[in-house]
């Protein structure tokens, strides 16, 4: 009996404490019908705008004000209710609502509300918004930002110098800032969390002891962990939300113990002033609104979304310094996200999006966020992407994942990229990005997709911008993720970073192959090199080497050998590669379109190597096109061992350059030939071969040709029926000459140069021309050195000891 009465006694000393709650600022039945408002110009001393209350033009035995503007910047202006004012106000309210109709007179659908607490804005619209139907009543709700003030009016309504409107039911809404005090959730009576009703809470008290069982009340601080009596050992915990619960603070530092909380109906949720924070590393499931002021807290553990209906399941914003959010639901609908997101510097936030998923969350921060997607409807957008987040303020990593344990059999797994309405043109890129016609989520971070996932986009012309972009092998950029003709293209590159597309560029597929009446573009921007390596690409949009260099690294013979499409892929009928002025391209694979270069080629990848220009899929032949400003870089190291370029169709000389202007500047062959190298007179290397040459009048042009030692080296062209060759031949031997021969190991002198080569390949200089003798260790196995001793360099190499002078 005891027991009972005093569960009764804390519940009503609960109830008992005073909360924030609503309060009418006006509701015009206690006003006069023709009574005026003062209408405030902030910036202007007098107005001509009018607010008088009238009837409701919808229901005339109600009263509701008038107002007709003449100004900007010009609002209704209200005396805050007794006990509220700019200095207190924001603790106790944090959103106002009220009841707006548009008669037909309206002359704008696209207006911005404004709110005002003195000279101090609370709320005022981004943009010109849609403000909803005339002839009926809408009501508006907006949250208010945090202002203190010495203000005691409070100032509402359109900045519209024409809007005219009607107004009624003016409230502040809001929760308690402090709380009463602390209790923790023990579910020893039920599952039921209610206010008042039922003694599934405990006190906890300062000394740690085990708390007296209470009540909720609105007010107080709520506490979930891994010790709710009516579920020992079971490792989950349902709460069922009754009404609306109202607690300043929410924790939730389970570990062993997963929590599901449900709403017992619809309109059922939490709210409060403070945050709900997840930090134990459990797992909470919300299948009821979450509306706390001040959003959730995730240090560790899994705050996953209940069902797909929810408004608000992780809160108003998400503040993350780890832990993960979980989105993925088994469901043909569509599940929408769209609370804020801050990610902090140095920490990872998980995420998994369902299937279908339209994830429109503003991002912000310096950490790192994986992606797991759901399946192949995962939208970083609205529906049809109209609209897309705002990621600009977040500048980390985003990894992409695949997620196949919710549905399995998905088209693919990876993230659809809105476009917002904005048409791109590849032909005017720097307009197109200062005008916003490119989707810039990624352009400020490194976007890395993982094996096994895809990157698509919605309909139409669009550019998407990102930063640096990494493809593992089995990734997938496509563009449109459906089997019809729209045009995508992708800007990568603008951090000036260096990375690798090791994945597939290619359309979506279509029977089993990429559709080729589809086209995806690549522009490659920023300082960096990139380097294709894939060799089933079909960037059949076309690629446009803006800055930096771009490496064409596909397996050439494999490519031939089962006739594949290679590093580039084609485009049947057009040039598909341009390289302009400021960029280079390169590499040791196959481009299988025709290419146009405006700057600079450079075959191999950082040494030497063959580049080939043939469309192996289709066995057609691929033209070279060279400019006035185009240079050709070509290293020779070996005998079998230098820079080649091999064309299937003709080199063409075209005397226009970048910015449409005629040049007689012809072409630049530039030669490096190592001086270590050894060679004989008469010894040849091919370095361009293609099927002919031409120009764009057909006028006879030559290479300039840029040697390093024009006594010892000539270049001449070779043509006949179906071939043409560039080729250098040595006029003399080399002044690199065998010194020593061991059978291991040589030693070549070359312009007063010493140089030593191992057994195991590797080339170093032991003496310079200078006269410095140069002492290192010349293999990881400590055996090879090289010193000086009393004038002379001992060269132990591969177990042989020579002697060179050191005079």
């Amino acid at each position: 009996m005891k027991r009972k009465t005093y569960l009764l006694l804390a519940c009503a000393a609960i109830l008992g404490q005073a909360r924030a709650d609503n309060i009418t600022v006006c509701d015009f039945e206690q006003n006069e019908i023709g009574q005026a408002f003062n209408m405030k110009d902030i910036y202007n001393t007098t107005t001509t705008s009018t607010a008088v209350v009238e009837a409701d033009p919808a229901n005339e035995g109600n009263k509701v004000l008038h107002v007709k503007n003449t100004s900007w910047n010009t609002f209704i202006e209200f005396e805050l209710p007794d006990g509220v004012d700019g200095g207190n106000m924001a603790d106790m309210y944090q959103s106002i609502s009220f009841d707006i109709y548009r008669p037909a007179s309206d002359q704008n659908d696209w207006m911005q509300m404004a709110v005002l607490l003195g000279n101090d804005q609370l709320y005022w619209d981004e943009g010109y918004p849609h403000q909803g139907d005339k002839e009926t009543w809408v009501k508006k709700t907006y949250e208010l930002k945090y202002v203190k003030n010495d203000a005691v009016r409070l100032y509402v309504g359109y900045n519209n110098n024409t809007a005219e409107y009607y107004i009624d039911n003016i409230v502040l809404s809001g929760v308690s800032k402090e709380a009463k005090d602390t209790l923790r959730w023990t579910g020893a009576t039920s599952d039921v969390w209610d206010v008042g009703t039922t003694p599934n809470f405990a006190t906890v008290p300062a000394d740690g002891s085990e708390g007296e069982p209470a009540c909720f009340a609105n007010g107080y601080a709520v506490i979930f962990d891994d010790t709710p009596a009516a579920t020992a050992g079971a490792g989950t915990a349902r709460v069922v939300v009754s009404e609306t619960v109202e607690a300043p603070s929410i924790l939730f530092r389970n570990k062993a113990v997963d929590y599901t909380l449900t709403a017992q109906h619809p309109d059922d949720a939490i709210t409060g002033f403070g945050k709900m924070s997840v930090e134990g590393g459990g797992t909470v499931t919300m299948d009821v609104n979450n509306n706390m002021n001040g959003g959730t807290y995730l240090h560790s553990g899994m705050i996953r979304m209940g069902n797909a209906g929810l408004q608000n399941p992780f809160g108003t914003k998400v503040e993350a310094d780890g832990g993960a959010l979980h989105f993925s639901l088994n469901t043909s609908d569509y599940v929408s996200v769209n609370a804020p997101i801050d990610i902090a510097e140095g920490s990872t936030l998980d995420v998994y999006t369902s299937r279908y998923t339209y994830w429109m969350s503003q991002l912000s921060g310096k950490g790192t966020l994986n992606i797991y997607a759901g399946g192949e409807r995962s939208y970083l957008g609205n529906a049809k992407g109209a609209q897309i987040p705002d990621w600009s303020q977040f500048s980390g990593t985003v990894n992409l994942y695949p997620y196949k344990e919710v549905y399995g059999s998905a088209g693919f797994y990876g993230l659809v990229l809105g476009h917002g309405g904005k048409t791109f043109n590849p032909e005017e890129v720097e307009e197109s990005i200062e005008a916003g016609k490119v989707n810039a989520t990624f352009e400020n971070k490194t976007l890395i997709m993982h094996d096994n996932t895809t990157l698509a986009c919605e309909s139409g012309t669009r550019g998407f911008r990102i930063g640096e972009l990494r493809m593992a092998p089995t990734a997938r950029l496509c563009g449109y993720y459906k089997a019809s003709n729209p045009k995508s293209y992708y800007l990568v590159g603008c951090l000036g970073t260096d990375s690798e597309l090791a994945g597939q560029i290619a359309p979506a597929d279509k029977n089993g192959k990429p559709y080729e009446s589809q086209q995806v573009g690549l522009i490659k921007e920023g300082a960096g090199t990139y380097t294709l390596t894939n060799n089933n690409n079909l960037i059949n949009g076309g690629i446009r080497v803006l800055d930096g260099r771009l490496l064409v690294n596909n397996n050439t013979a494999e490519a031939e050998a089962y006739h594949l499409t290679g590093g580039t892929g084609y485009a049947t009928g057009t040039t598909q590669t341009f390289v302009f002025s400021k960029a280079t391209i390169g590499g040791n694979g196959s481009i299988a379109g025709n290419t146009d270069v405006y700057g600079t080629i450079e075959p191999g990848s950082d040494g030497t190597g063959t580049l080939t220009l043939k469309n192996f899929a289709k066995d057609e032949p691929v033209a070279l096109y060279l400019r006035p400003t185009t240079t050709i870089n070509m290293e020779i190291a070996s005998a079998d061992d230098y820079d080649r370029i091999v064309a299937s169709g003709d080199i063409i000389y075209y005397n226009i350059c970048e910015d449409f202007t005629e040049s007689d500047d012809k072409p630049t062959v530039k030669l490096d030939v190592k001086d270590s190298y050894q060679y004989n007179e008469g010894d040849e290397f091919v370095l361009i071969e293609a099927k002919g040459k031409g120009s764009l009048y057909g006028d006879p042009w030559n290479f300039n040709i840029a040697l390093p030692d024009n006594d010892k080296w000539t270049v001449e062209e070779r043509e006949a029926e179906g071939a043409y060759r560039l080729v250098l031949t040595a006029k003399s031997p080399s002044a690199v000459k065998t010194a020593t021969d061991t059978g291991k190991t040589r030693i070549y002198s070359a312009n007063g140069n010493i140089y030593v080569d191992t057994e195991a390949g590797k080339r170093i200089k032991v003496y310079s021309a200078s006269g410095q003798l140069l002492s290192e260790t010349v293999s990881a196995n400590g055996l090879n050195t090289i010193s000086g001793v009393s004038g002379m360099a001992i060269v132990d190499v591969d177990g042989v000891t020579m002697k060179i002078n050191n005079k």
